[in-house]
């Protein structure tokens, strides 16, 4: 169980660098699931991986921090297995970016148990 100012979860996503409104739109998702769920700032952090590209950190009320990695060419699993070792929380969220048939961006969160009892999907 964390203790009051530990990292909860973590949430782990690689990124082509090449869509930075969508990479944008994803994170907003998690700020606004973690917002719902009562997460203070400092229960969450969000990692991103670049995938051989220097690419755009999103802007988020949670801390976000990113990584310009060397290409994997392995559909972004070397870049996971990198950020889970950076990874600190106490959980661990991967999210993918993608982009459904309307053309519009999501998050894939699946079945978490937030602190106050919600559940994000």
């Amino acid at each position: 169980m964390a203790m009051d100012g530990d990292i909860l979860f973590s949430v782990i996503t690689p990124s082509t660098g090449n869509r930075p409104k969508a990479l944008q739109m994803a994170v907003r998702s998690v700020e606004q699931a973690a917002r719902f769920a009562g997460l203070e700032t400092g229960q969450l952090e969000i990692l991103i991986g670049f995938d051989g590209v220097k690419g755009k950190c999103p802007e988020c009320a949670y801390p976000v921090r990113c990584f310009n990695l060397p290409s994997d060419n392995d559909w972004g699993n070397g870049i996971r297995n990198t950020l889970l070792k950076i990874a600190s929380g106490e959980k661990l969220i991967f999210l993918m970016t993608t982009m459904s048939s309307s053309r519009t961006p999501f998050g894939i969160i699946s079945n978490i148990s937030m602190p106050n009892g919600h559940r994000a999907y």
